[in-house]
């Protein structure tokens, strides 16, 4: 599967990077941009063709309201949106985006104006939620876990497959942090 693909590489590129630096500040993470940036990465190096269009925080009206990232590869667009899934309202973040993607697809289809529009080869539309997840050793892991648990369901009730769900380790050998497990998830739905 071409997304499971390009998630594999993904994980490649955080463990390679993390082996040489953490670029945060103790437990504050890594923000969400750093997720669209390698996945739209990778794709374009498995993926490339000279018809490939890779957009990031693509503008959906005249507010500051955007879709994270936007990929256009010969007859089939990916509209991706990336979360920390952090709580119950970063779950709750994600099923708005989730339906936000959808609207715009349906209003591309209806109107002259909508962010796909003008778009006449593409048939085919994949909608990707990419999510980083950090899950504690010890205390407060079964609380974490419930996240993840809410995210799932989530998943399952808008007809969304997870393709990809690891833990990422620096350097490919190693924990990123002692305290926590860090994980990138992707789910998708065409």
């Amino acid at each position: 599967m071409k997304i499971k693909e390009v998630m594999n590489h993904v994980k490649r590129s955080y463990e390679r990077n993390l082996a040489n630096t953490y670029p945060s500040w103790g437990h504050l993470g890594f923000v969400e941009r750093n997720q669209t940036f390698n996945f739209c990465s990778q794709y374009e190096k498995l993926f490339n063709n000279p018809s490939l269009s890779i957009w990031q925080e693509v503008n959906l009206n005249k507010t500051r309201e955007h879709l994270d990232s936007l990929i256009i590869d010969g007859d089939t667009a990916y509209l991706i949106e990336a979360k920390r899934l952090q709580n119950e309202k970063s779950v709750e973040a994600i099923k708005n985006d989730m339906e936000r993607m959808e609207e715009i697809v349906q209003n591309s289809a209806e109107s002259e104006t909508g962010v796909l529009c003008g778009l006449k080869q593409v048939k085919k539309v994949v909608y990707i939620v990419l999510a980083d997840f950090w899950l504690p050793r010890q205390k407060s892991r079964a609380k974490k876990l419930a996240h993840r648990e809410s995210f799932d369901k989530l998943c399952q009730e808008k007809h969304y497959k997870t393709v990809f769900s690891e833990e990422i380790l620096a350097g490919g050998t190693s924990p990123v942090s002692g305290a926590e497990e860090y994980h990138l998830i992707c789910a998708m739905k065409f």
